[in-house]
């Protein structure tokens, strides 16, 4: 009898962790963004480019950073948004720009320690940084984001620098990445019109 029970409770209990373990975690979801939070492990779609007149023929959008902010690599995320990677000092970089309002195009969730909003070229940012000393998970990088979204333009901007990343840092490749870039229409799409 003692025997039956404890199979019947070691199965029941198997059960339910094997339902338990076919739910997303609440931090898998991305609810800001609804194409995403339909089927949150959808991979996310990056095509490297050879270079930024790619960038420009396929989405309109010319990047050429300065050379203290000296480009490593191209890339086009979810067919829509430039990207291209960067060094601030001797931190890595990733800049996004898409036309339109876009949400988190950093895809960063995570929880900062500070988070305030700035004044970027007249643009309203959205800064997030660690405390240097924090002993959250993602300190150990001390990632950082930055965002912003120029309504006259109707451009969305966003910038993470992986490591070491301080407010001053975030706003400066910010700074030079709005600078950096100039929304036209993509050589492909004019084409196709003709």
């Amino acid at each position: 009898m003692k025997k039956s029970l404890l199979l019947v409770l070691v199965l029941g209990l198997t059960m339910i962790f094997a339902a338990c373990g076919n739910e997303p975690a609440n931090d898998q979801v991305n609810t800001d963004d609804p194409d995403k939070a339909a089927d949150p492990e959808a991979p996310i779609s990056e095509t490297l480019i050879e270079d930024a007149q790619e960038i420009k023929d396929t989405l309109g959008i010319a990047i050429a950073m300065p050379e203290e902010y000296s480009a490593t690599r191209y890339a086009i995320i979810n067919d829509i948004q430039a990207q291209v990677e960067f060094m601030v000092g001797e931190n890595q970089a990733i800049g996004r720009i898409a036309k339109g309002h876009q949400e988190n195009m950093s895809e960063v969730t995570s929880t900062f320690d500070n988070n305030e909003t700035v004044d970027v070229k007249g643009v309203s940012a959205y800064v997030r940084y660690p405390n240097p000393d924090s002993q959250a998970l993602y300190s150990a990088q001390n990632i950082g984001v930055i965002d912003a979204y120029d309504e006259t333009a109707d451009v969305t901007y966003s910038v993470s620098i992986l490591t070491n990343a301080t407010k001053d840092d975030l706003i400066a490749a910010l700074t030079a990445l709005m600078e950096a870039a100039t929304i036209g229409e993509a050589a492909d799409s004019s084409a196709a019109a003709q």
